[in-house]
Formats: structure tokens, C-alpha cells, sequence
């Protein structure tokens, strides 16, 4: 299952409906952009560069959007 680091943009629902389409399951965690939480050390072990979207083990990438 994948862990969806998501805010609620453009991008992000492309990855959302991606998912869908593949079946894939999923869950979502919301980064709350405007707090800066794409900054927080915990985030940023997961992808380098507080960048949004992710997805933790199996972890998908930014790369995917």
C-alpha cells in the first residue's frame, strides 16, 4: 500500500486520480503547504527538498507527476 503526501493541487490530483485508475490502494497523509510542513525533518527523509507530492513504501516520487 502507498502512502500519499498530498496538498490539494493540480498535481497532486493527477497523482490521486492515477491511482485510482491503476487500482492501486492507497492512503493519503495532507501536507499542509501554508504551515510548511513540506519542510519538516521527518518529511524531507522521505523526499529530499520538502518537494509534494510523495508517496512512502512504496514510496512514489514527484518523478510520477
Amino acid at each position: 500500500m502507498y502512502t500519499l503526501y498530498f496538498a490539494p493541487t493540480a498535481n497532486g490530483h493527477k497523482i490521486l486520480i492515477m491511482l485510482e485508475a491503476l487500482g492501486v490502494p492507497y492512503r493519503i497523509r495532507r501536507i499542509n503547504l501554508a504551515q510548511g510542513e513540506q519542510h519538516q525533518p521527518d518529511f524531507d527523509r522521505l523526499c529530499q527538498g520538502g518537494r509534494v507530492d510523495t508517496a512512502a513504501p512504496g514510496v512514489m516520487h514527484r518523478a510520477f507527476l
